[in-house]
């Protein structure tokens, strides 16, 4: 069973995790309402996002591959245009990616079945990091 992650560790399971209807990236100008979620894909433009974040409570980015890095470039880009609301992403990220999913902006991350079978919950902590220097020089 899939869960989340976030930076103080692994949260619920994905399957019960809040319940939530999103607003497609193309239906979002036309969107009634507040504390909106928008499913974003890694093919938009997010800076046409920026009129719209008063409205906007959570921002999803999808990983098409663990090799598609481009949901890393649309978080960190949500941030510099301002954007304070939680940015989950979703697809087949590994742990090995976590360090750098917090650091470019994401607040959680949806890990699912098939992932979470292959690395469980105890995998994806972030972990200290030093420099190679440190250790030789220690």
């Amino acid at each position: 069973m899939g869960f989340i992650v976030t930076r103080d560790g692994v949260s619920e399971q994905a399957d019960s995790a809040e319940a939530r209807d999103f607003v497609s990236f193309e239906d979002l100008p036309g969107a009634d309402g507040q504390n909106l979620a928008v499913a974003v894909p890694n093919s938009a433009s997010v800076d046409e996002l920026a009129p719209h974040f008063e409205r906007i409570e959570l921002i999803q980015l999808h990983f098409p591959s663990f090799a598609d890095g481009r949901a890393f470039s649309q978080a960190q880009r949500l941030r510099t245009l301002g954007f304070e609301g939680r940015i989950q992403g979703t697809g087949p990220i590994v742990s090995d990616q976590l360090r750098a999913v917090f650091q470019m902006g994401f607040d959680e991350i949806v890990v699912d079945d098939a992932i979470a079978a292959r690395q469980p919950a105890e995998h994806w902590k972030v972990r200290p990091q030093g420099s190679y220097q440190s250790h030789i020089l220690a």
